[in-house]
């Protein structure tokens, strides 16, 4: 089932659960449990959570099977394919990217990718970091616009036990000089030139000032300089 269908069965168990004509597996959100509010639903949520072993806390999410018959919903089931009980990003995109691995999860002007490809991407590069002899809580720092990387590098980190700073795209060099002296990441990921903005030279102007930056990572930067490019990052990771 597509989860454009899920998704239409989902909002109708939640606004006219009479209505569900077949069976299927959705997520359930559970909140606004109040005795007496949308008796109909709320009497099959509260069956499936009576039967749990652990307690729902308003705001968990379940995956329920719906049993539907000629007058709607006769029935609710907690479904084989429940959700774990997840506490970080990782968790999150691990998930999906066995749930829906071939469906899309990050999409900007210029890539895609599914979530068994942004799952890899996300490993891949934790490895890559760990490579550059990083340690745990390390400071890793990214200057880049809304791109696809900057999720990538979040769960990267999160992966490898470093921590993230990630810079709007909206500053310019001297505020970002001022939270990298702050901060002292040991590596910056560094967009390349975007609208009128070239973010690598404006890096390479205040890199003297940031005796604790040991690598600049070049993201979408053409031309690497004295930077490692990203592509070379995964490359340097395995040579």
């Amino acid at each position: 089932m597509s989860s454009g269908r899920v998704q239409q069965i989902w909002e109708t168990f939640v606004r006219s659960p009479e209505q569900l004509k077949e069976d299927a597996e959705i997520p359930l959100i559970i909140r606004d449990l109040t005795p007496g509010r949308r008796k109909y639903r709320m009497r099959h949520v509260v069956a499936v959570i009576s039967r749990r072993p652990q307690t729902l806390s308003d705001g968990d999410t379940l995956w329920v099977r719906t049993t539907v018959g000629q007058n709607g919903l006769l029935a609710m089931t907690e479904a084989e394919t429940s959700i774990p009980e997840i506490s970080d990003f990782t968790g999150w995109w691990a998930f999906h990217a066995r749930l829906r691995p071939d469906q899309l999860a990050v999409a900007d002007s210029e890539m895609r990718l599914t979530w068994r490809q942004a799952a890899l991407t996300a490993h891949r590069l934790s490895s890559a970091l760990l490579a550059l002899d990083l340690k745990a809580e390390d400071v890793v720092a990214s200057w880049l616009p809304n791109w696809i990387e900057s999720y990538v590098i979040r769960i990267a980190c999160e992966q490898a036990g470093l921590a993230w700073l990630p810079i709007p795209a909206s500053l310019r060099e001297h505020e970002v000089r001022n939270i990298l002296q702050r901060a002292r990441p040991r590596v910056l990921f560094v967009a390349g030139p975007s609208g009128r903005m070239n973010f690598a030279e404006a890096v390479r102007q205040i890199r003297a000032q940031l005796p604790d930056l040991r690598h600049c990572i070049g993201v979408r930067l053409k031309e690497a300089g004295d930077f490692l490019l990203w592509d070379e990052l995964f490359g340097h990771r395995h040579a």
